[in-house]
């Protein structure tokens, strides 16, 4: 079963009309990533740092959309 059918089971639960697509899973799992990589270089305020500004670079391209 694919993660965006499993979300469906989510949603209902928590009855809530939340859509999830292929793009949200890819930016969470890229985030992951970006935080994983700094804290793997540069410690955890690296990860810290890496993980607000990956959040912040997201909030300004969905303001700009």
């Amino acid at each position: 079963m694919k993660l965006t059918q499993r979300w469906e089971t989510v949603s209902g639960w928590l009855n809530t009309d939340i859509k999830v697509r292929r793009i949200d899973i890819g930016l969470c799992v890229l985030g992951a990533l970006i935080v994983a990589y700094h804290g793997y270089y540069s410690g955890l305020l690296g990860a810290l740092s890496g993980g607000l500004m990956y959040a912040l670079v997201i909030m300004i391209c969905v303001w700009l959309i």
